[in-house]
């Protein structure tokens, strides 16, 4: 994990415990953005440590132009029964799921925004509450690049009730 990813993750642990007590409907549903550097990086650690897991990864997933959409169905694979990950201590989890509920979306002339998602349960105050965490997120994604976050959106606008933290 970067650093910036590392950063991210130290705000949100308040907001992350929050969602695991709730409900992790972040892991239960929709698509989850993986940079073809992740997406390498995961199939490494499954071929070393999890290999029953690296053909139903693959299945889920979706190649495009420099990433790929995981399809999560109806619970991401590597949720374990006390609704934590299994990829998240080894380092390979993916960056998005440490945005959660952050998402940066397309606007009016491919003008990125940071939004924090409402469709979850009531966590995601914190982060309206915490302005470094949208700051933190647009340093990540000025450093995996504009370019790559705006042929995601082009693929898969996404979809969920947000409040816009932050223009960029």
């Amino acid at each position: 994990m970067s650093g910036d990813a590392a950063a991210t993750n130290d705000l949100n642990a308040p907001l992350a415990k929050a969602c695991q007590q709730a409900c992790v409907k972040c892991c239960r549903e929709g698509k989850i953005f993986i940079p073809d550097a992740e997406f390498t990086r995961i199939e490494h650690w499954l071929t070393a440590i999890s290999p029953a897991d690296l053909p139903e990864f693959r299945a889920r997933s979706t190649a495009h132009d420099g990433f790929h959409l995981y399809e999560q169905g109806a619970g991401c694979q590597f949720l374990d029964t006390w609704n934590l990950c299994r990829l998240h201590v080894p380092g390979v989890k993916p960056r998005e799921c440490f945005w959660w509920p952050l998402h940066v979306f397309a606007g009016a002339d491919d003008q990125l925004e940071v939004c924090v998602s409402t469709d979850c349960c009531s966590a995601y105050k914190h982060v309206v509450q915490e302005p470094r965490l949208a700051n933190e997120l647009q340093t990540e994604v000025e450093g995996l690049g504009r370019d790559l976050i705006l042929k995601l959106r082009k693929q898969f606008p996404g979809v969920c009730q947000r409040i816009v933290l932050k223009k960029f």
